[in-house]
């Protein structure tokens, strides 16, 4: 998953100035379907992060968008 390598990108920043200081990031990740409302794609990015920082922080948390109902 490329959203990955951009927290890792993230992780890698060094500050010459304050070298001690470490940057994180949570990433919480869906995929927007066609069939998928706007705001169902932001709450369940929104509930991946959520699950991405409770989970220890510094992670990238997939959820795949929901099955179409026919």
């Amino acid at each position: 998953m490329k959203v990955a390598g951009v927290r890792k990108a993230v992780e890698s920043i060094k500050f010459e100035e304050n070298p001690e200081v470490r940057v994180t990031i949570s990433i919480g990740a869906t995929l927007c379907n066609s069939y998928t409302r706007f705001e169902d794609c932001i709450e369940l990015a929104d509930k991946a992060l959520r699950r991405a920082k409770e989970s220890g922080k510094n992670k990238v948390v997939y959820l795949p968008p929901p099955e179409p109902s026919c």
